[in-house]
């Protein structure tokens, strides 16, 4: 892994800010900002701290050790709790420029509280990565949580997710988690991955697929 990059914060308040926390681990109660909704910031939401904790429940000692790919990163939350729980690695993907500037201070809030984060920052598409996906060699959990398809723009989005999952061929992906609205229908496979799980939230649901073709290395 590349060294991590030092971020500063930005000392600019926007009243489009608010808070959430960590929920467990070495950065457990560290406050992390995310944009709430607005005409203009309307692409990105955090997930609820609820769907966060049982996530992380159910991944118990399997996200140790791990490299975290969270692929519509936003906040950064997912990523940055599985950095406290302790994967080794946590990449983010955020195209966002308004999404990606709170990233990286909440990274930075990290960065005081645990010096020797591992991370990677691409501010930029994540469908625009998928060789670098298919191309990993270490044991890694992919965190799929784009924006919801009803929003301006968004349409299509999640059937988008679906075929750059289904294409896939690394063994090392074990695990895909994809966060959606819970009016939509997911299908039971894709490529190798077969859903083992969902779980519903409200409005949101999260499912739960693992890779068929088995690969346990760390």
């Amino acid at each position: 892994m590349p060294t991590p990059p030092r971020f500063s914060a930005n000392n600019h308040s926007v009243d489009t800010r608010q808070k959430l926390r960590i929920n467990t681990g070495k950065l457990k109660g560290l406050s992390l900002e995310f944009l709430k909704h607005s005409q203009e910031l309307c692409i990105t939401r955090p997930t609820k701290a609820i769907l966060r904790e049982s996530f992380f429940n159910s991944l118990g000692v399997n996200v140790v050790g791990s490299t975290f790919i969270e692929g519509f990163a936003g906040s950064g939350s997912m990523g940055i709790e599985a950095l406290s729980r302790g994967a080794k690695c946590a990449v983010f993907f955020e195209s966002n420029q308004n999404a990606a500037c709170i990233l990286k201070e909440n990274i930075h809030r990290a960065q005081q509280r645990v010096q020797d984060l591992e991370f990677v920052l691409y501010e930029k598409d994540f469908f625009e990565a998928f060789e670098w996906i298919d191309s990993l060699e270490y044991r890694s959990i992919l965190y799929l949580d784009p924006p919801f398809f009803v929003r301006k723009g968004m349409d299509g989005i999640y059937e988008r997710v679906f075929t750059f999952v289904s294409r896939l061929q690394n063994p090392f992906i074990t695990l895909l988690a994809f966060e959606g609205m819970s009016a939509c229908s997911l299908p039971q496979t894709l490529g190798n991955y077969d859903r083992i799980e969902q779980k519903r939230f409200g409005k949101s649901t999260i499912s739960y697929f693992v890779n068929t073709l088995g690969v346990l290395h760390g």
